[in-house]
């Protein structure tokens, strides 16, 4: 039989062990970018000494494993394997994993005294979220606060900090302000989409005008290529966004002035772009690249580093390759005044491209037929 062992004795070089836990948390993992598709069975596991780690049930073993597991009970778990965490999004503090095999065995504890406490939680100090900003290395939330599918939420939990809350705020009134909601109108989005629209080669021959000087335009193209000489992803201040520097063994932030211990990686693309007029670079960063990959750079890192290909830019990212896409362009000084024809992406529209009037050609006809038709009903 396996010995039993703690949660922080276990590493990837040890077989043949078993572990004593209780259930905490248990929820699905699903792909929020692929209409939530099932992904794995999770768990979050605690040990007699207070210590956590994160397990994984695959997609195929989560059905036979799903009935066996209740969350709050206790288990002799054995025939698992354990891994290196993951990069990024890590529900607790452990640098290893575990990963259910289809023969891993589960035997429930009937007898729960064995002292396996209920619950375990790894506080944040209030003033302390904003160093967190975009680190997703363990899972605090932004500065707000979205729910996933992993989100429980605990009400009047009998433990110490719920208690030491309370006891603060005993004394006193808070008052609650009620806001109205604003409705976005998808209306709104289209227009955006065809606002100011107009081809690359006109793109490429604005210049500045010191007396009225539009800097908002769109255009629809498709990418012909991600470039590779500028590579895909920075490392980044977790604060400003911008690129950080080596200094020794540190990373310095130029604009914050500081060290930076929690660097964030962020997607770069230069991307050639083309419609029928001609071709420009246009760059794209963070939260809008993604919107092309449908998935975030550490993933993207991770899935890259298994391939045996050596193109610097990863599958992933390629397919993006042939393409198009409605790219919202604000002009800078060096577009207007140095007349760069690299151009930063300030939004792309995932709408059907087809669904709108969103090639100039389409717009200006419009445009005309409306004039017309608007001329004709005055005669009447």
């Amino acid at each position: 039989m396996e010995s039993v062992r703690c949660i922080k004795d276990l590493k990837p070089e040890i077989e043949e062990c078993a572990l004593k836990c209780r259930v905490t948390r248990i929820w699905d993992a699903v792909n929020t970018k692929a209409n939530n598709d099932f992904i794995s069975l999770d768990l979050i596991l605690i040990d007699e000494k207070g210590d956590q780690i994160h397990a994984v049930i695959k997609k195929v073993h989560a059905t036979h494993f799903r009935p066996l597991i209740q969350e709050g009970k206790i288990y002799v778990i054995s025939n698992f394997k354990v891994l290196l965490n993951r990069l990024s999004f890590r529900p607790v503090h452990n640098n290893y994993m575990i990963s259910f095999y289809a023969i891993t065995s589960i035997k429930e504890i009937k007898n729960d005294i064995i002292g396996i406490q209920r619950h375990q939680f790894e506080f944040l100090d209030f003033h302390d979220v904003p160093k967190r900003l975009n680190n997703d290395l363990h899972l605090t939330g932004e500065l707000q606060l979205n729910t996933t599918s992993a989100t429980k939420i605990y009400v009047d939990l009998d433990i110490l900090e719920a208690e030491r809350l309370r006891s603060k705020f005993e004394n006193e009134t808070i008052a609650v302000e009620k806001k109205n909601l604003r409705t976005v109108s998808t209306t709104d989005s289209n227009d955006q989409a065809t606002k100011n629209r107009i081809t690359i080669s006109k793109l490429l021959g604005i210049r500045w005008n010191e007396n009225k000087q539009e800097n908002i335009y769109t255009c629809l193209a498709s990418i012909e290529e991600v470039l590779s000489k500028f590579g895909w992803f920075y490392t980044s201040c977790y604060s400003c966004r911008k690129k950080l520097h080596n200094i020794g063994s540190k990373l310095w932030c130029n604009n914050c002035n500081m060290d930076i211990e929690f660097p964030v990686l962020r997607y770069k693309l230069h991307l050639l772009v083309k419609d029928e007029s001609g071709s420009a670079t246009f760059v794209v960063f963070d939260r809008e690249a993604e919107k092309l990959t449908k998935d975030m750079v550490n993933s993207v890192i991770v899935s890259s580093s298994k391939e045996s290909n050596d193109n610097s830019i990863p599958k992933a990212i390629k397919m993006v390759e042939g393409k198009s896409y409605v790219f919202q362009i604000r002009l800078s000084d060096f577009n207007l005044k140095d007349a760069s024809q690299t151009f930063t992406v300030s939004k792309i529209f995932e709408n059907d491209v087809n669904s709108l009037n969103l090639h100039p050609a389409k717009v200006n006809k419009d445009k005309k037929l409306l004039t017309e038709n608007e001329d004709k009903g005055k005669g009447l």
